[in-house]
């Protein structure tokens, strides 16, 4: 069975032709959009993966409430003590933090209502892997978010290259995803949008689609 996922690239080069707004205003729309796309509920269970010191993990862990629950796995200590921090200070207590590993978040099977990774999957040396488990968490019918970034002028270099700016081309992260088994029927850009194909439980298809708010 394939697996839904929504893969959105940011186009680098528009934040600068946007009209002038502050770091806070575009980190909370970013969040917005990011949240939309989920598509998850309250009391949902979902995970942000590479999560950092918690950029997204917060406000998942708000929004799902405290019937819903968030895994938060990194592979950096450092910032996994810092979202420790940060989740004290927020009062949040519906937050597994996960210590994974470079080619396993760790995550349970079959457990997620939806999986996030915003611009980590670039720093992910074995990323094949990380969308193998990131898949076998997924419940059938769950979303998988992929973000990043990337300017026009870089889309054509190779992958080495494109990491080395921490950046990565649609071209090249949708091909990824779909040897690793989601299967993208439908391609929008600047925020892509993909259709997936499910199998339905009576043994037909269904179709899930994710919108994206465009640039």
């Amino acid at each position: 069975m394939a697996a839904p996922v929504a893969l959105g690239i940011l186009r680098t080069d528009s934040l600068l032709s946007a009209p002038a707004r502050s770091a806070e205003d575009r980190a909370a729309e970013m969040k917005k959009r990011v949240m939309e796309t989920l598509n998850l509920r309250p009391g949902d269970t979902a995970a942000d993966v590479g999560c950092g010191d918690g950029f997204y993990t917060i406000p998942l862990a708000r929004f799902l409430g405290p019937s819903g629950k968030v895994y938060a796995e990194d592979i950096s200590d450092s910032e996994l003590i810092k979202l420790k921090e940060h989740l004290a200070k927020e009062g949040l207590h519906n937050v597994e933090i996960i210590k994974g590993a470079v080619d396993d978040p760790k995550l349970p099977a079959g457990q997620l209502d939806a999986a996030l990774i915003v611009n980590a999957y670039h720093e992910m040396t074995e990323h094949e892997a990380m969308l193998r488990h990131t898949m076998a968490a997924l419940k059938p019918g769950g979303v998988f978010v992929l973000l990043e970034g990337i300017w026009e002028s870089r889309e054509a270099k190779p992958r080495d290259e494109q990491i080395k700016h921490h950046q990565l081309a649609p071209r090249l992260a949708r091909a990824e995803v779909e040897r690793e088994g989601f299967e993208i029927v439908e391609l929008r850009d600047p925020f892509i949008v993909l259709r997936t194909m499910m199998a339905s439980p009576d043994g037909g298809s269904s179709s899930l689609e994710n919108q994206h708010i465009r640039h």
